[in-house]
């Protein structure tokens, strides 16, 4: 899997239990009437996390290869640029602030590693058609491959 720029940008995801539970809740608080709050997950992780999250939840390894986002733009024909494509690596980092939420109506969130366990026992039990960018993945693999391969010839010159 490539992680441009080495899924380093951070987000905060959110589990849909505590989303509809949060709707549910700011209902019945008084504070909540003309007001905007953010509702989504406490924990804060980049790309990279997210995937060692899911891989250990599934319990599998990741494959990752870590390309800087000039070349993967530059150096395959794949849709970076679209939105469906890669949203997870998109910059600037979004951590919307909880805090109001919680105060005004005590929104609950799950902690990321039990709602993700969840979502991948319900995927691994009823399997899905491959994505849209799934079609994708041979070109992916080459990318990586070549990747790993030139950069891994070039950075052997400076470690030999």
């Amino acid at each position: 899997m490539i992680l441009r720029d080495g899924g380093l940008g951070v987000f905060r995801p959110g589990f849909r239990d505590d989303v509809g539970r949060a709707f549910v809740d700011v209902i019945d608080s008084p504070r909540a009437v003309n007001e905007i709050y953010n509702i989504t997950g406490s924990d804060i992780v980049n790309l990279r996390r997210f995937i060692q999250i899911i891989a250990d939840a599934a319990g599998r390894t990741t494959n990752t290869v870590s390309i800087p986002s000039y070349v993967v733009e530059t150096a395959s024909d794949l849709p970076w640029h679209d939105w469906w494509y890669d949203f997870f690596s998109r910059m600037p980092a979004y951590i919307p602030s909880i805090d109001k939420a919680r105060r005004h109506f005590e929104m609950k969130t799950t902690p990321i590693a039990m709602w993700v366990a969840e979502t991948v026992d319900w995927y691994m039990s009823n399997p899905q058609p491959d994505s849209n960018g799934y079609g994708l993945r041979d070109a992916e693999v080459a990318l990586c491959r070549r990747w790993r391969d030139e950069y891994g010839a070039f950075t052997k010159a400076f470690t030999s």
